[in-house]
């Protein structure tokens, strides 16, 4: 599920780069219905959450990449809070008859209006279970509430300068699927490097952690493998 920043601190043609980001992500995506595919489904935010489209709307790419660039931009406050709850009621619909990962991208570059609503909202959503990332653009968000807003606020925020920045690392996170769910992303930049891998499989659970140091230039390396293991 991605939960988009719609909100008047936007201009309109960086809301149109944040479409392209999402576009490009997707486009490496194996989408369909099927139980080793992936499926998406977006929210916008400004005065109030908009459910763009859920995920059993789009099941072709071409289709799903249409519908992303058709996004409409709203303007408005930034309402981080409502955008969560609607993620959270969304995902709830499906998080008890899949095993599959459920993973939230948020991405926002203002300051929630309500924020202890928006910390209460996202720990609601964290509780189901789900993944949530946190990319704050530009020099207005806050990296305390992206903490609070990333289910691990260690490993899951991001921090661009631009939207035209935010374009460049589209590629830089790729979704496959196996016999359970395969989640990897990926971030690089010039002077950070990040990677996350969360493996899912069924019946017991492994969690298995490793980080590295790395230099020229600094670059820390860390990974996770979570899965559930038949027997």
């Amino acid at each position: 599920m991605f939960v988009l920043d719609s909100s008047t601190s936007i201009w309109s043609e960086d809301f149109k780069r944040q479409l392209k980001f999402v576009r490009n992500l997707v486009n490496s995506f194996d989408i369909g219905t099927g139980k080793s595919q992936v499926r998406v489904g977006v929210i916008t935010f400004s005065d109030d959450a908009h459910l763009e489209f859920s995920f059993d709307k789009y099941t072709s790419r071409n289709e799903l990449e249409d519908a992303i660039l058709a996004i409409p931009y709203r303007s408005g406050i930034t309402n981080t809070a409502a955008a969560l709850r609607m993620a959270r009621l969304q995902l709830g619909r499906y998080l008890y008859d899949s095993s599959g990962l459920f993973v939230t991208i948020v991405i926002t570059d203002g300051l929630s209006q309500l924020p202890h609503e928006t910390e209460r909202e996202a720990k609601n959503l964290h509780t189901l279970g789900v993944h949530v990332y946190a990319i704050g653009v530009g020099k207005h968000y806050d990296v305390e509430e992206l903490k609070v807003i990333a289910s691990d606020p260690l490993h899951n925020v991001f921090e661009v300068s631009s939207y035209a920045v935010l374009e460049n690392i589209a590629q830089s996170f790729n979704v496959k699927t196996c016999e359970g769910d395969l989640f990897i992303s990926i971030y690089l930049s010039k002077s950070f490097c990040y990677l996350s891998i969360y493996l899912i499989y069924s019946a017991i659970y492994l969690s298995i952690y490793l980080s590295i140091y790395l230099f020229n230039p600094l670059c820390y390396l860390s990974i996770y493998l979570s899965m559930y293991l038949s027997i």
